[in-house]
């Protein structure tokens, strides 16, 4: 009966970090939905911003006013038409401003632009927060409740479960990827362990750019850490390059 237990947990677990990552690629599959046509009308603006630096290259045919004749007629280097570099570049700076303005404004297509650049490609690994939020205690609870081994020499993914476990009361937007806890040792005595995670050594690249920030260095995006480490475990566990001790369908091998 504690071998069916112990499999039932370890498929609860697998099962529900695949309705995360399904989730995630659900929605993020909705945002380009809802952001293709501002992506469209960002092209948009972006074809009227070089058609007017087209125009501007062009020979103005009419008189441009008597500053900028005298800007042109001083400059030593010439651009289109014989005209001053600075005549055209005013020019360019006057047309690529209207049509900005005309979409909107330079602050509204920033946000635009910001928007739509989120979820640009196939990365929906930093939408799976969201998704995890409301499972997290039940998936510390799964994973505390079983004994894993690794059936290798790898052991970077049963570290960083180690280091969740100790962190898992941690409520910072970041966490240092190396912490000291206190343990009691086999003879009763307090023992101080040094914890670490090494996202580099199991992390794909995708996931290390949410992980980390450049500004903070030897710290790590909490959870965003927790996903990452539990995506990992559970396909581990389905791999069978992590086992579960007592267990049936996810036993170690014995040779």
């Amino acid at each position: 009966m504690r071998t069916g237990v112990r499999d039932d947990v370890v498929t609860m677990f697998c099962r529900r970090m695949a309705a995360i990552h399904k989730k995630g690629r659900d929605q993020l599959e909705t945002l380009r939905e809802v952001h293709r046509a501002e992506s469209e009308r960002l092209l948009g603006v972006f074809g009227d911003v070089l058609d007017g630096v087209r125009e501007a290259l062009v020979p103005a045919e009419q008189p441009i006013g008597q500053e900028g004749i005298d800007a042109a007629a001083n400059t030593p280097e010439s651009g289109a038409g014989g005209e001053g570099q600075e005549v055209v570049a005013e020019r360019a700076g006057r047309l690529v401003l209207k049509a900005l303005e005309e979409a909107g404004g330079l602050d509204a297509l920033a946000a635009a632009h910001e928007a739509v650049s989120a979820h640009h490609g196939n990365n929906y690994l930093p939408l799976l927060e969201v998704h995890y939020r409301s499972h997290r205690s039940a998936l510390f609870t799964l994973v505390e409740s079983i004994d894993l081994e690794s059936t290798n020499a790898e052991r970077s993914v049963l570290d960083a479960v180690e280091y969740l476990h100790a962190q898992r009361g941690a409520r910072g937007a970041f966490v240092p990827d190396q912490v000291s806890v206190e343990w009691t040792g086999p003879d009763g005595e307090p023992v101080t362990v040094r914890l670490s995670v090494d996202v580099d050594a199991f992390a794909s690249a995708m996931w290390r750019k949410i992980l980390k920030d450049p500004n903070r260095p030897g710290m790590l995006v909490r959870r965003h850490l927790e996903v990452c480490v539990f995506s990992y475990l559970a396909a581990e566990l389905r791999s069978g390059d992590i086992a579960v001790a007592g267990s049936d369908s996810y036993e170690p091998l014995r040779v």
